[in-house]
């Protein structure tokens, strides 16, 4: 067998070294051997558009660094009731407990209120809550309005907030329940691990040694600017 031309060892290559010759040894190009070599090139051609599209066809979806799919694909759509609050952070004019029901969110139990950050932050919370324990967090006030903190103060003197300066009034504090507002249960315990996630807390002088223990007041202090 001879050794192939120099323009066909530039498609195939060599098989074995072949000895040197110069251009005008080499006899130019049948027509049969260009649709030869014409043939390989669109063979080759075809076939890397063909591996192409395997590796188009197998990519995997985006995921965040921690490895799962992105956050923002698996982001939960706002509830009805929460796409009609204005849930961005906000300094308001209106005085402690007299702030009017339009600068506040409605929640979709009980008819309690809180500033539309918290509600959105209490609504994450509660989704949460109910994955782990089945039901909704339970919760007995919110929102406390300037007459409704006067007659707590007048019911319960030395506990409650003085008038007019309790995180209530700011729409900022929830008391919760069902167990939650028991030191040492599961529910408690929970919300102590897993509300700060969502910005909630229960403050320090609230907690078991604190100067004035509440289990059951929880405070939203993230999201934004605090009241004046």
């Amino acid at each position: 067998m001879t050794a192939p031309t120099a323009w066909a060892a530039d498609l195939i290559g060599p098989s074995a070294p072949a000895p040197a010759s110069t251009a005008s040894d080499a006899p130019p190009p049948s027509e049969a051997e260009l649709r030869a070599g014409d043939a390989i090139r669109r063979a080759v051609g075809a076939r890397s558009n063909i591996q192409k599209k395997h590796r188009r066809a197998n990519r995997r979806p985006p995921v965040s660094r921690g490895g799962s799919i992105s956050r923002a694909a698996a982001r939960p759509k706002l509830p009805g009731w929460l796409a009609t609050c204005d849930t961005t952070p906000a300094e308001t004019s209106e005085a402690n407990g007299l702030i009017s029901d339009n600068d506040l969110c409605e929640l979709p139990t009980g008819g309690l209120h809180l500033r539309g950050d918290a509600a959105q932050a209490w609504w994450r919370l509660s989704e949460s809550y109910q994955r782990d324990f089945g039901e909704t967090l339970c919760m007995t006030d919110a929102y406390r309005s300037l007459d409704a903190q006067q007659r707590l103060s007048a019911a319960k003197p030395g506990l409650a907030a003085r008038p007019g300066t309790s995180n209530h009034g700011w729409g900022l504090a929830i008391d919760v329940c069902g167990g939650a507002e028991t030191f040492g249960t599961a529910e408690y315990t929970w919300l102590l691990a897993n509300a700060d996630d969502t910005g909630w807390t229960n403050p320090t002088w609230a907690q078991q040694r604190g100067s004035k223990p509440e289990p059951w007041h929880w405070e939203y202090a993230a999201g934004g600017p605090t009241p004046p």
